[in-house]
């Protein structure tokens, strides 16, 4: 079992790794889970809201067994607003997922799917950000996929 984690997410277009810590209060199941979906390095393809705002949606090969996932409707957790979601948080929904707030801009008033479980370290919300325009770009102007690559280590205490 983890005692906090830090992920590392790399982004084509993206010189270096973008760097995230777990907040201090990540349920122990919550955090079992995420240690189960980030045994290894997972790529992820990403979804861009369209009418969020600054949100991403990061979808892993789904689960081959049936595994618990948050909606609107019943979140998995203690989970904010949409609306209220700080730049650099990280989400987790359940399964192989993980959801990206990466600007100032969530409008919807509704509830997020999973509660937040990391931050990205301050020196890289420019990156996070342009992470998140790089994505908006490749799926709204180019119809591109766009995967990145999601991978935990332990935390320096």
């Amino acid at each position: 079992m983890m005692m906090g984690f830090a992920l590392e997410i790399k982004v084509p277009g993206i010189d270096k790794p973008i760097r995230a810590t777990s907040i201090s209060d990540v349920p122990a199941d919550i955090e079992a889970m995420i240690d189960e979906m980030l045994r290894a390095p997972r790529r992820m393809v990403t979804d861009h809201t369209l009418s969020t705002g600054d949100y991403v949606i990061a979808r892993g090969r789904p689960p081959v067994n049936p595994v618990r996932l948050g909606s609107q409707a019943f979140p998995l957790g203690k989970t904010e607003l949409l609306c209220r979601l700080k730049p650099g948080d990280i989400l987790y929904p359940g399964g192989n997922d993980l959801h990206l707030s990466y600007g100032p801009d969530n409008t919807e008033p509704l509830m997020a799917r999973g509660p937040v479980v990391a931050t990205v370290v301050e020196e890289d919300l420019e990156a996070f950000f342009r992470a998140g325009r790089l994505i908006w770009e490749a799926q709204y102007r180019h119809h591109k996929a766009f995967t990145i690559t999601v991978s935990k280590r332990e935390a320096k205490q």
